[in-house]
């Protein structure tokens, strides 16, 4: 991978990749992948379980559906909050050293992170 000379945001010059690699790429993937499997199937049962427990078996089935709901939309969220965030990443970038950052080398605005979401979405699929 080439080096390139980069102006950091504090102004101080750096030597550093502007692109990481595949492997590194997929391994981020993997672990935000692992985490959001495990959280979500947490907020899923803590949901059910407890409008099942407060309703009975009509609670089952709204908490069930309100956990779809809410696990839809932190899957949905996940990526663009976390790229507009101070962790300028997901979990799983942020572990492994990388950042988002546009061209000036500044975090992304939350209305940057979301049209890559989008077209990473579109391209996905």
């Amino acid at each position: 991978m080439e080096e390139k000379k980069t102006v950091l945001a504090s102004g101080m010059e750096n030597d550093i990749p502007m692109f990481k690699g595949f492997w590194i790429r997929g391994l981020a993937t993997l672990i935000d992948y692992i985490l959001m499997s495990f959280g979500t199937m947490i907020i899923f049962l803590i949901v059910v379980l407890f409008f099942g427990q407060i309703l009975g078996v009509g609670g089952y089935i709204i908490g069930f559906l309100l956990a779809w709901l809410l696990v839809v939309a932190i899957g949905i969220g996940y990526k663009p909050v976390m790229e507009a965030s101070s962790f300028q990443g997901t979990f799983g970038k942020y572990f492994l050293g990388m950042k988002i950052v546009n061209r000036e080398g500044h975090r992304i605005t939350l209305k940057n992170a979301i049209i890559r979401f989008v077209v990473f979405i579109v391209s996905s699929g």
